[in-house]
């Protein structure tokens, strides 16, 4: 249950497989907690919940159904990771002087949507209206920069907030510096082809697991199959690939601590467990 600390005791060198249900004020300091207990346990996580966003029961088992709870599998296998999105920073960089939870006040000292909004009138000559923003901004989420790894941590603007803030997926933390990230199908299709192809294995004995977020779907549409298309090219014949598409992908490889993502393609490569 996130909304309680948690209860866990690791092992050395295991595997982490987490399905969290991340649409809830619990989720972010729950992973903030779990962090703390980790040391060198590989993390590979899938949010889950409904592609509308809103607060659902998304776990369950063979009794009922969980709101607000993660699911966390330890397994022996180490795991391979690649994290790639195809979002590219188109300007920036910019300081989020003003943030709480999930909820971007102020950019470089103003109201965080005047910034967005005017940026991409700008520059890209697009119009924010109340009922035109999802269809806009998804195709321009935020980017964190990261100093550990060549990839921003993508993060999705939700709708506009009171005081022109911007309710975002998950959260920014304040003095952050973040960019406006922009993209195009073959850009986000090249980097999921791309993804495939250093981390799934050929050997044949291993297992492949594929968390593609939600907003790349609801971003490319019917060329979302194309993406898929793309991954399952780069599979070796008789090499077994699951997928599903999250909402959030979770993970601390290569990070130094836990991450959390959004519009991204997430693939691990857990070694065959009689290795």
């Amino acid at each position: 249950d996130m909304k309680e600390d948690p209860k866990v005791n690791f092992k050395d060198n295991s595997t982490l497989i987490m399905f969290s249900d991340t649409l809830n004020d619990s989720f972010e300091p729950f992973i903030e907690k779990l962090d703390s207990f980790i040391n060198n346990q590989t993390l590979f996580g899938s949010g889950v919940g409904s592609k509308e966003f809103k607060p659902i029961s998304s776990l369950f088992d063979s009794e009922k159904s969980y709101k607000t709870y993660s699911l966390i599998v330890e397994i022996n296998s180490p795991i391979s990771i690649g994290v790639k999105h195809g979002w590219e920073a188109f300007y920036g960089p910019l300081v989020v002087t003003k943030s709480q939870d999930n909820v971007i006040y102020e950019l470089n000292n103003e109201p965080a949507f005047e910034v967005y909004s005017r940026i991409l009138k700008e520059l890209d000559n697009q119009v924010i209206e109340d009922d035109n923003f999802f269809d806009i901004t998804k195709a321009y989420p935020f980017g964190i920069l990261s100093y550990t790894q060549n990839e921003f941590i993508v993060r999705d603007p939700l709708g506009v907030y009171e005081d022109n803030a911007i309710l975002m997926v998950s959260s920014i933390k304040e003095n952050e510096t973040i960019y406006i990230m922009k993209g195009d199908h073959k850009g986000l299709i090249d980097a999921a082809r791309q993804n495939a192809k250093n981390t799934i294995s050929k050997d044949k004995t291993n297992t492949n697991i594929l968390f593609d977020c939600i907003s790349r779907v609801l971003y490319m549409d019917k060329d979302f199959t194309k993406e898929v298309s793309a991954i399952s090219k780069e599979t070796p014949d008789m090499t077994t690939i699951y997928g599903v598409t999250s909402i959030g992908e979770i993970t601390n490889s290569g990070f130094g601590s836990i991450k959390i993502f959004n519009k991204t393609n997430l693939i691990g490569n857990i070694s065959d467990a009689k290795s």
